[in-house]
């Protein structure tokens, strides 16, 4: 090899050990993408949920669970296991964290593998969903309950509640390239079940929701006339009258809602 090729070799080496080691070749905005998605992973982990939780229960709750978590560590065998765990769950769910709860819900189903199981584990991230204020958590939530609920699916595929359970959760958190997907979801059950007071009561909840009084009535009447002693129903009926002035309905409706409520 003669001196020039020597000299090309050198350059060229030198410009890959720049660019691989000494030039970030992404800018700014790739970047800062690739560290919010890392960030935002992070945030959706149960790990961070609770470690979060337990910086706001205090010091005294703090002790009792990871008393409970460090003889669940001990434990090897399901069977003394799954006690241990449901006893997690309960707990943080009396103590107003029910995303943790339904986290520990989910851990129990893992091992059970029952439809019962995955309802309430489905359940208890669904309620999480509906008194989480924390957007991420929220998400974290609803795609847990979802998968939850497909589990207790798999299991009894005729089960309407857990359809409906999952329509529910699609609603309350709307997947942004589908935000339809779950009101659709309740018109096709609906369709499959026109019987249903559930489905019809759900539909009536979210026309109250978004304003649609007339279509709010149709729902409910109809739920109304399958089921008249229905308390949901006859509360929910009552709500809409009286959101529109029609103050002999809400009075009828109303009394049916205390009524029932006895």
């Amino acid at each position: 090899m003669n001196r020039n090729q020597i000299i090309v070799v050198i350059t060229i080496l030198s410009l890959f050990l720049f660019l691989y080691f000494g030039c970030d070749t992404k800018n700014k905005d790739q970047r800062t993408l690739e560290t919010s998605r890392a960030i935002s992973l992070e945030a959706t982990s149960p790990e961070l949920i609770i470690r979060s939780a337990k910086e706001q229960i205090g010091l005294a709750n703090v002790a009792m669970l990871e008393e409970t978590e460090r003889a669940l560590r001990e434990q090897k065998e399901d069977s003394l296991r799954i006690p241990l765990i449901k006893e997690l769950s309960a707990k943080w769910y009396q103590a107003g964290y029910p995303i943790v709860s339904g986290y520990y819900a989910e851990e129990v189903a893992k091992v059970l593998n029952t439809e019962d199981s995955w309802s309430i584990a489905g359940t208890t991230y669904a309620l999480g969903l509906k008194t989480e204020k924390v957007d991420k958590n929220r998400s974290f939530a609803s795609g847990r309950a979802i998968k939850a609920f497909e589990q207790a699916l798999s299991l009894n595929p005729d089960n309407l509640d857990h359809k409906l359970n999952m329509a529910i959760c699609y609603t309350d958190y709307p997947p942004k390239n589908n935000p339809m997907q779950g009101i659709l979801m309740l018109r096709d059950l609906n369709e499959a079940n026109p019987q249903s007071t559930k489905v019809l009561n759900q539909l009536g909840r979210l026309s109250i929701q978004t304003g649609q009084w007339e279509n709010a009535i149709k729902r409910l009447g109809q739920a109304y006339d399958i089921d008249p002693n229905n308390r949901s129903t006859s509360c929910m009926l009552a709500q809409v009258y009286t959101e529109l002035g029609d103050e002999s309905n809400a009075s009828k409706f109303g009394e049916k809602c205390n009524l029932n409520n006895k």
